[in-house]
């Protein structure tokens, strides 16, 4: 059987804990971007509480590029990642716009939850 890390051990590794929240997990992204995400961590799963970016980097594709590079997490890992769609306030992604965001992402978003299940899984 192989050993695959777990996402907290890739995400430990790949990102840095906010210094104005130690509950949020920030990735720096090519450029000056960063992409800025609350994360439960289990062992076969990583909740989404939210995703975001700063306001000058808003429809830049950077909360886009942070969505990839957790997907790539979640197939490493072999951990699905489930969630919320909430808008954390701002004007321009309320809850239909970010629906459309997950599920044009690659995400399966029913009942105003998200899920994405690592195709790692079946092979």
């Amino acid at each position: 059987m192989l050993n695959y890390p777990t996402a907290k051990e890739i995400i430990e590794q790949e990102t840095f804990v906010n210094p104005l929240c130690r509950f949020e997990r920030v990735l720096t992204l090519p450029g000056e971007g960063y992409c800025i995400f609350e994360l439960l961590l289990r062992d076969d799963e990583i909740v989404l509480n939210n995703v975001r970016v700063s306001d000058v980097h808003v429809r830049n594709g950077y909360g886009t590029a942070g969505l990839r590079w957790l997907k790539s997490v979640s197939e490493r890992s072999r951990a699905m990642v489930t969630g919320e769609i909430e808008p954390n306030g701002h004007k321009l992604l309320n809850a239909v716009l970010l629906k459309k965001w997950y599920s044009k992402n690659g995400f399966t978003v029913k009942n105003g939850r998200l899920s994405y299940f690592p195709e790692s899984l079946y092979h």
